[in-house]
């Protein structure tokens, strides 16, 4: 999970498809993140309202 851990999260205002962001992704980084419960769900909802 998000929360606690390490981990990089990158936020574009750039507006892709789903499919289209995890393509970007997946080339220049690694995979979209995802929501495991919903404290994650809670956390990026967070973070994608502050940009």
């Amino acid at each position: 999970n998000f929360t606690g851990a390490s981990k990089f999260i990158g936020i574009s205002n750039v507006l892709r498809t789903w499919l289209g962001a995890r393509n970007y992704c997946r080339q220049y980084h690694t995979d979209l993140a995802i929501a495991l419960n919903s404290t994650d769900d809670n956390y990026l909802k967070l973070l994608s309202a502050s940009h």
